[in-house]
């Protein structure tokens, strides 16, 4: 099954991951205007999504409703409630700004159960995993192949871009 979008929750390794595969787009919905959010995000994803690219984006709720109502198929991967401390720590080690860490040590709980409650597919990962543990590049074949256990499902959902960008055009 083609995964084609990574939907990341915050400090799971998505930059490093870009850096590592650059042919992945690392879209940062902090970089795109508040003023049109996710309206602009979503067009963004959309306009990859018609030139077959990877991404990893974000996990905002609106954006994940987005993505369904486009009929984009995407994999959301976060971390278990259990590995608060440890995603704290990554955040002061990355250098985050205080009232982020802040805002993450407050908002934890609530954020990975909306998470959990996803009902499309998820990956959760355990302590001391990181994006690259449980999904990689494919180069050769331009997306992404899972490798951790895929939660709601079993398998990731295909998404045939052809059809998708001839329908978004018609």
């Amino acid at each position: 099954m083609k995964v084609y979008f990574i939907s990341g929750f915050h400090g799971i390794g998505k930059s490093t991951f870009t850096e590592m595969h650059p042919e992945v787009a690392d879209s940062d919905s902090s970089q795109f205007p508040k003023h049109d959010f996710p309206r602009n995000y979503l067009a963004f994803i959309r306009d990859l999504a018609i030139d077959g690219k990877c991404a990893l984006i974000s996990t905002h709720k609106p954006v994940r409703d987005g993505l369904t109502a486009m009929g984009l198929a995407y994999v959301l991967i976060h971390p278990s409630l259990e590995c608060k401390d440890e995603y704290i720590q990554r955040y002061k080690d990355r250098g985050s700004p205080d009232a982020f860490i802040t805002l993450l040590t407050n908002q934890w709980e609530a954020w990975v159960n909306e998470c959990r409650a996803h009902t499309g597919y998820r990956i959760e990962l355990k302590p001391g995993q990181y994006l690259s543990d449980v999904a990689k590049f494919e180069p050769a074949t331009g997306h992404f192949h899972l490798t951790g256990k895929v939660i709601d499902g079993g398998k990731p959902a295909e998404m045939n871009f052809n059809d998708w960008a001839s329908a978004a055009h018609g």
